[in-house]
């Protein structure tokens, strides 16, 4: 075979393979980008509608008026139409402290009576509470919201003071809701639960 007629076969073979190979090439190109432009896509979704999920959670929390505050922070303690009373006024108001009514969560409750002979309740946070600020906040935050409703009871005040935090309610005085639901006084519920 003469040696031209080599090199332009070979030539024209070489000229292929590289078209094909091209050809190759631009296919895998063809679905390689809109695949990347997907994936980026998604993602770029997927971020967007995360912040527009924490965005509209802070302000669902804002208008709900729960106070996020910090124990330290006075002003943000329970704002709203409710009586602030000093610690020295929760003393003369209970007492001293001395008829002690229940135990919850958060620490004591006693019984006390206003300058113009009201009774209430006083509920003081406890050091050692189980719940803490946060929960204690939360639940006169919840019944200056919903004031006035017939199945609970009123919100008077409440005492931000240094460490004494506290929350005076109307005092109800037909005994508590397990006794009226088992009609049966705390001793006896002990006793039971006891031999249980």
């Amino acid at each position: 075979m003469h040696p031209g007629i080599y090199l332009f076969r070979s030539m024209a073979v070489s000229m292929k393979t590289k078209h094909h190979v091209r050809g190759i090439v631009v296919k895998e190109i063809a679905i390689i980008v809109p695949v990347v432009v997907f994936v980026i896509a998604a993602v770029a979704l997927v971020i967007l509608l995360s912040v527009l999920f924490i965005f509209h959670r802070k302000r669902k929390r804002k208008q709900t008026g729960v106070n996020n505050t910090t124990a330290s922070n006075k002003e943000g303690f329970l704002k709203s139409k409710n009586q602030p009373f000093p610690y020295s006024e929760i003393v003369t108001i209970t007492a001293n402290f001395e008829t002690g009514i229940g135990e919850g969560g958060f620490g004591n409750v006693f019984h006390g009576h206003l300058n113009d002979g009201t009774p209430v309740a006083v509920k003081l946070l406890s050091s050692s509470s189980k719940q803490g600020y946060k929960e204690f906040q939360a639940e006169g935050q919840s019944l200056m919201i919903v004031q006035y409703h017939k199945n609970l009871v009123s919100l008077i005040g409440y005492c931000k003071e240094d460490d004494h935090m506290g929350l005076i309610y109307e005092f109800m005085s037909n005994g508590n809701l397990r006794q009226h639901l088992f009609g049966m006084d705390d001793g006896i519920m002990y006793i039971l639960s006891f031999y249980v």
